[in-house]
């Protein structure tokens, strides 16, 4: 996370709620900077296609995360895809 005090509050708030069962803030705030880090990948919408396979992903939002729901075109099979951004094996679908 950004190293301001809006974020160092909302880290010790979380800290502090956790009580003894808390990791630390340390922890807390790498979690959280992971987070951001999924989050702020490509547009919540947008569609890409395996050049390879055929896979169609699309980035949505599942529980909160953003994330790729990957679909297989052949078998139907679903998998997901955590990271911001997918490969150059993707294309604009």
């Amino acid at each position: 996370m950004k190293d301001n005090s809006e974020a160092k509050e909302i880290v010790a708030r979380i800290n502090s709620a956790l009580g003894d069962d808390s990791p630390g803030e340390e922890v807390i705030n790498r979690i959280l900077t992971a987070r951001n880090e999924v989050n702020n990948g490509a547009a919540l919408g947008t569609r890409k296609r395996h050049k390879d396979t055929g896979e169609i992903a699309m980035r949505m939002n599942l529980n909160g995360i953003h994330t790729w729901k990957v679909i297989d075109v052949n078998s139907g099979a679903e998998y997901y895809i955590d990271m911001p951004q997918l490969g150059a094996d993707w294309m604009d679908d």
